[in-house]
């Protein structure tokens, strides 16, 4: 008879404290939702295609392409790929010619 009072004691406060537990419950689980659609809004920014072309004359040239060419034309020069922190590259379509400055120290010039 004790045991069965006993478990029925624990089963009340199992009910109440599920009671009081819910609404907390379905705050957390409103916030995941809001940070788990904000995550997915982030991500998909940085995960879509972008390509960049610069037009001029009768040429075309993807800007992806010439990073790339400027950081190969910084290790043939003897640095290694991971010296480079930063690279910036200025396009003059007039000269037909790309600058980079790689680390705001070293720089080089190609043609394109």
């Amino acid at each position: 008879m004790a045991n069965r009072k006993a478990e029925d004691k624990i089963k009340e406060l199992a009910r109440e404290v599920s009671q009081k537990a819910e609404p907390i419950i379905d705050q957390a689980r409103k916030q995941s939702k809001k940070a788990t659609d904000a995550a997915a809004n982030v991500a998909a920014r940085f995960t879509c295609k972008e390509e960049i072309f610069v037009q001029y004359g009768n040429y075309e040239v993807r800007t992806r392409d010439i990073v790339d060419r400027a950081k190969a034309d910084y290790i043939s020069k003897g640095h290694s790929q991971k010296d480079i922190k930063e690279i910036q590259v200025y396009i003059k379509p007039a000269d037909n010619a790309a600058y980079y400055v790689v680390n705001n120290i070293d720089t080089g010039k190609l043609e394109v």
